[in-house]
């Protein structure tokens, strides 16, 4: 959080933001980050064990610019393939 900007500068197009309800400051620069480049689509993934919108704090909206897919837990067979 001490440069945000220089982050998103320096990752490129393809990245993992995981547990984003631990910062959801970043959402702003998430949002700049997009309006950057707005022809590079699926630049970003954001997980979290939270809904999205629920975050508290959230300060900005990403309306528009993404795609929320709630995914459900493993089954017990996909856990059981995992570990072969």
């Amino acid at each position: 959080m001490t440069d945000p900007k220089l982050f998103f500068d320096s990752v490129g197009d393809n990245v993992i933001l995981d547990e984003i309800q631990y910062v959801p400051q970043i959402v702003t620069y998430i949002k700049i980050a997009i309006d950057e480049k707005k022809n590079v689509k699926g630049r970003f993934i954001i997980t979290g064990s939270q809904q999205f919108h629920l975050i508290k704090n959230l300060g900005d909206s990403l309306a528009g610019r993404i795609a929320i897919f709630e995914l459900m837990p493993f089954s017990y067979n996909e856990k059981e393939q995992a570990i072969k």
